[in-house]
């Protein structure tokens, strides 16, 4: 945790600084914590750099089933994060992207419920 301003807290979180609602989880600077964003509610966009927000990653699998899409984006090396998108999204593996979320979109966790 970089800062922490009223009710949300900024996080460094895969070579970039992410925004989230401290909710009931009261992060001070320093601590380590666990972000949680729900599949459903992160988008994919173009990867475009300047001015852009969110976290860049490359498709590495993509599961199209009847009425939405599982796209599979790594992230920094081997992370990777499951992405959830209506299934007339053209996505494929090997693309670059951008996930973005809204703020209210995630949650904070102690580092230590992760384990």
């Amino acid at each position: 945790v970089t800062a922490v301003d009223g009710e949300t807290a900024s996080i460094n979180a895969l070579q970039t600084t992410v925004w989230a609602r401290v909710g009931i989880c009261r992060p001070a600077i320093g601590d380590c914590v666990q972000l949680v964003v729900r599949p459903h509610e992160v988008r994919l966009a173009e990867r475009n750099g300047a001015g852009s927000e969110g976290i860049d990653g490359r498709v590495s699998h993509v599961e199209k089933l009847s009425t939405h899409t599982h796209v599979i984006v790594r992230c920094e090396g081997e992370r990777a994060l499951v992405v959830v998108v209506p299934s007339r999204t053209a996505v494929s593996v090997g693309d670059t992207v951008k996930l973005e979320w809204e703020i209210d979109a995630t949650w904070i966790l102690p580092a230590r419920a992760a384990r």
